[in-house]
């Protein structure tokens, strides 16, 4: 009967710690997934200030290829030395 109380004993701590390790995993996946839409809706663009660049009659920020970059750069460099 000892030996009994002492296997159910070691199951619930064995149980016990299996819930904690689980409780764990799935508070790290929630934290992580309320980081990751946070960091989501700051990439998001403003609707105002979309609005706002309709209104104006302005574009989205222009964003240049690397190799445009590189390009422009060696040709100012080519107008300052020469």
């Amino acid at each position: 009967m000892a030996s009994l109380n002492d296997r159910a004993e070691k199951d619930m701590q064995q149980h016990n710690a299996e819930m904690k390790e689980l409780i764990r995993i799935i508070d790290r996946d929630r934290r992580l997934r309320e980081f990751m839409n946070a960091k989501s809706k700051e990439r998001e663009e403003d609707q105002q200030l979309v609005t706002w660049r309709v209104r104006k009659g302005l574009s989205a920020p222009h964003r240049e290829m690397p190799s445009q970059i590189a390009f422009l750069l060696l040709r100012l460099i080519r107008l300052i030395f020469t």
